[in-house]
């Protein structure tokens, strides 16, 4: 079963013709010179290597490097003379009290640097601490829940002993629900608006 072919009907309307109003002729295109745009050329980046050592006794200190003109090295030898000629700060020695055994020290190889770790009572103790303190926050919430599944009947029937006792009428169950999806409506508006 072979698809009927659809018949292509192209439309036999007419473009419109707008009429030109202007009296005065549109003056020719400017001709404009094709933009004569140089390759990019740019420095590559370079630099200076510095070496690394790995003994921090090797380090040497970094000194400027002197310029040719006369001028201007005589000026820094000037402002040299004069940060030499400074008094020197007087050492002050600070007794540090020395807690032995404090700590115990790793040495990361390859890079010789000791590394202090707390002792393993100091880490245990930081351990317990913690593994208590969740635990009774734990404790505490279950038990808190416990409570108040127990205590909120035994205060209802207080509140309404109570009322009974006034002369007023407590609310039955289905207002008292009511109530509460007002409440809960009421409060998730304002958090919608807010």
């Amino acid at each position: 079963m072979d698809a009927p072919e659809i018949p292509v009907v192209e439309p036999n309307i007419p473009l419109p013709v707008i009429p030109f109003t202007r009296e005065t002729e549109i003056a020719p295109a400017m001709p404009i010179p094709d933009p004569v745009v140089d390759a990019p050329d740019a420095e590559l980046p370079w630099y200076t290597p510095i070496p690394i050592p790995l003994d921090m006794n090797d380090l040497e200190p970094i000194l400027p490097q002197e310029e040719d003109n006369d001028d201007k090295g005589q000026e820094k030898e000037k402002k040299t003379e004069k940060k030499d000629e400074k008094k020197p700060t007087p050492e002050v020695k600070v007794d540090v009290p020395y807690y032995e055994n404090e700590a115990t020290y790793v040495t990361i190889p390859g890079l010789g640097y000791e590394m202090p770790l707390p002792k393993p009572e100091i880490v245990s103790a930081a351990f317990v601490t913690s593994a208590v303190s969740v635990g009774a926050a734990l404790g505490a919430t279950s038990l808190f829940k416990q409570v108040m599944t127990i205590m909120k009947p035994v205060l209802k029937q207080g509140v309404n002993r109570l009322l009974k006792l006034r002369g007023k009428k407590p609310p039955t169950w289905a207002r008292e629900r009511v109530a509460q999806r007002r409440n809960r409506s009421v409060h998730k508006e304002n958090q919608r608006g807010s």
